[in-house]
């Protein structure tokens, strides 16, 4: 194999693959990724305490059969707001 070549297999139903890829080619990747806004950023502190609080209200409800009215008839979608909060938070800058 050659130096500087990353090479990657995965086994996806008895078939192996391989990737080769130059790190060069990999930190292109990369930066093209930062210029674009696909960057990963931490959520701001409201951003994860909003989304915990939605979280923790809708894990109360379902197992600990704590009632409240809002939350109890919507748990799953309460809980997938709290999860969409934190994917918004994460995916953009200053959120």
């Amino acid at each position: 194999m050659l130096p500087g070549v990353f090479v990657m297999r995965q086994a996806a139903d008895g078939v192996s693959a391989e990737l080769h890829c130059t790190f060069d080619q990999i930190a292109r990747r990369i930066k093209h990724m930062a210029r674009t806004g696909y960057w990963l950023t931490p959520p701001t502190r409201l951003t994860l305490i909003v989304s915990l609080v939605l979280v923790i209200l809708a894990l109360l409800v379902h197992y600990a059969h704590v009632s409240i009215p809002v939350v109890g008839a919507h748990v799953f979608e309460t809980l997938l707001i709290g999860y969409l909060v934190l994917l918004v938070g994460n995916l953009f800058r200053g959120l």
